[in-house]
């Protein structure tokens, strides 16, 4: 990964972490992700810091998971068409999962008050940075979704538990089972956002929310957020971090009938982008 794929910068009490992939849409990698989570550690280590600031450059937040790591990180290999295929062992998704979780879980817990500032897409592996910061701020161009569930998870993810506190079982089921878009402003309806704004007052709506935060002291700001988490404990939004990774793998290992479409043979046989197209072209206007 190259250095500058994450920007650091410290301004004042506030530390921005910058996704900066413009060309790639901000395509999320687990180096990315280590790196996100490196920022939020030194800013955890920085009494200076009040609160953390996560967005992106170009044109959108992110577009999700870099499509081209997809299984590959498991040790799913493409092989040629009618080549037998040899699934990883199991273990190699226990560990992974795990390890990822405990990322997302790490951001959630954060002693630190994290703010999201979404622009354009916000998709899959994105959305689920926007869930575990404290506050999402959003311009009125931002789309959502959870369109990493189409690869036939259809809801087998640790955000579910997440989403339904926000918005409830049915929707929440909704959205993760059809993996389908809705933009910002049935986002903040949903209470999945805290406020939508004009694309030109997103950056002055987040710099307004950081200095009421930054007038907090800093020993009220770290009870705050320690009382918060106790809170999310006692609510059980912590254990499905690690309840997940005990399922994921079963997806990993899923059958595929004839006329279902499976995206890591689509793209071995036509590529990423391609397959993408495929995927979402079956799938009703309504619900795309």
């Amino acid at each position: 990964m190259a250095e500058d794929s994450v920007l650091h910068e410290k301004q004042g009490n506030v530390a921005y972490i910058t996704l900066n992939k413009p060309d790639r849409l901000n395509a999320l990698t687990d180096e990315m992700l280590d790196s996100v989570l490196a920022g939020v550690r030194r800013a955890e280590e920085d009494d200076d810091i009040k609160v953390v600031v996560l967005k992106g450059n170009g044109s959108c937040f992110s577009s999700g998971w870099d499509l081209n790591e997809i299984g590959r990180m498991y040790g799913i290999k493409d092989v040629a068409s009618g080549e037998k295929v040899r699934r990883p062992p199991q273990r190699n998704g226990l560990v992974l999962d795990r390890r990822r979780s405990e990322k997302f879980a790490a951001m959630l817990l954060s002693t630190k008050t994290i703010v999201a500032q979404v622009h354009g897409y916000c998709l899959g592996a994105a959305w689920m940075l926007g869930l575990v910061c404290d506050f999402v701020i959003a311009a009125d161009d931002a789309v959502f979704a959870h369109n990493e569930q189409r690869l036939g998870a259809s809801g087998t993810m640790w955000t579910l538990p997440l989403v339904i506190m926000h918005c409830g079982p049915k929707k929440a089921r909704e959205l993760l089972l059809t993996g389908r878009e809705f933009d910002a402003h049935e986002a903040e309806r949903l209470n999945l956002i805290n406020r939508v704004v004009p694309a030109a007052d997103l950056q002055k709506e987040v710099d307004t929310l950081t200095k009421a935060i930054c007038l907090l002291p800093r020993d009220g700001l770290a009870i705050g957020k320690a009382y918060t988490n106790v809170t999310y404990d006692l609510l059980r939004m912590v254990s499905p971090f690690l309840q997940y990774t005990a399922i994921h793998p079963l997806v990993m290992g899923m059958k595929w009938a004839p006329d279902e479409l499976s995206f890591m043979k689509e793209r071995r046989d036509s590529g990423d982008r391609d397959a993408a197209r495929q995927r979402t072209g079956r799938v009703p206007e309504e619900y795309r």
